[in-house]
């Protein structure tokens, strides 16, 4: 699981493909939060980060 959530935030940070997003939630829910390894919470951390902050690398023009 922890790989296949890597690979989600991975796909999902470049195609912003929201069913990517929703299978990578299932499976953080499917984990015991009380039991997390530090592996899973920085996989969490990652995925949360590129769902919060889409785009990081492109210049916005005002």
């Amino acid at each position: 699981s922890l790989l296949k959530l890597r690979l989600l935030t991975a796909c999902y940070g470049e195609v912003y493909d929201e069913p990517l997003a929703d299978v990578a939630r299932a499976i953080i829910a499917s984990w015991d939060a009380a039991s997390l390894t530090t592996a899973q919470r920085e996989a969490i951390d990652e995925f949360q980060n590129v769902v919060d902050n889409p785009y990081p690398w492109e210049e916005v023009k005002e």
